[in-house]
């Protein structure tokens, strides 16, 4: 009789205990009517399940489930399919894809999803390959980074550049002049001007001016010595050149005199008192 007392009084605490909320902590009168399970508590904390990657990686618990994992030091819930660090996700830089085999949907854990049903089909067709942007055969990978004028034109029109002449007049879009007014680069055209401040990329060029001019004077003093000499040795040269002419001169007259000399002779008087030449 005792036995079937205890295990009746059980039976309804087991009853009580499906039914009702529990408060862990303090106040445990007090809970919250949307509350299945409460902690509070100013001096101890909730404890999760601690558990290595290995450890965690070998259960799949419900959507949801929640680990501490003591390798990574951070805190794991389940999703699902995969376990997902909490501490990766915090950062915006990591999202859970996920596929869906019924749907054929693969969608990204944060928004955007798209239908694979078509690529996954057996009755896809080239045609439908293709109407879908893909080119159907072998594909060569192409190595010449130049553009052809084509090509610039294609991407010109589809980043929304101007291509045509919208005011029939295509004259007034060529530049016509350009000057600095030491703040900014002015670009005339038809239409007026245009101009950009490239005052920051004013450079001080005070220095390499300085350089320019004492150079300028020491070459135009370098010059003016040079003249000076040069004319300085033509006068010397045009001495030497007369002086050389003198000295011909005065040589041809010394072997003129010295041959007249040789040739003449003297009247010698002989004793007999007459004169023989």
């Amino acid at each position: 009789m005792y036995f079937k007392r205890i295990s009746l009084l059980f039976a309804i605490l087991g009853i009580q205990a499906i039914s009702a909320q529990v408060k862990i902590g303090e106040q445990p009168d007090n809970i919250d009517a949307a509350s299945i399970v409460e902690l509070e508590s100013t001096n101890k904390a909730l404890v999760l399940t601690r558990l290595t990657t290995s450890q965690m990686q070998s259960i799949s618990p419900l959507r949801g489930a929640l680990v501490y994992n003591t390798e990574t030091q951070c805190i794991h819930y389940f999703n699902g399919l995969l376990w997902n660090n909490l501490c990766q996700a915090s950062s915006g830089s990591n999202q859970m894809l996920s596929f869906d085999d019924v749907s054929n949907i693969l969608s990204l854990e944060n928004g955007g999803s798209v239908d694979l049903t078509k690529f996954l089909s057996s009755s896809l067709t080239q045609a439908d390959i293709e109407a879908m942007g893909f080119v159907v055969g072998p594909h060569i990978t192409d190595t010449n980074t130049q553009l052809s004028e084509t090509e610039v034109d294609a991407f010109v029109a589809n980043n929304g550049y101007l291509t045509t002449e919208v005011d029939g007049d295509a004259s007034n879009e060529l530049n016509t002049g350009i000057s600095f007014d030491g703040t900014y680069l002015i670009v005339t055209d038809g239409g007026g001007n245009q101009s950009v401040d490239i005052s920051a990329l004013a450079y001080d060029d005070t220095v390499i001016q300085n350089s320019l001019a004492n150079n300028t004077t020491a070459v135009t003093a370098e010059v003016t010595r040079a003249t000076a000499a040069e004319a300085a040795n033509t006068t010397l040269i045009n001495t030497n050149t007369a002086n050389i002419t003198s000295n011909d001169t005065d040589i041809s007259a010394l072997q003129n005199d010295k041959e007249n000399t040789a040739n003449k002779s003297s009247d010698v008087t002989l004793a007999d008192g007459t004169n023989t030449k």
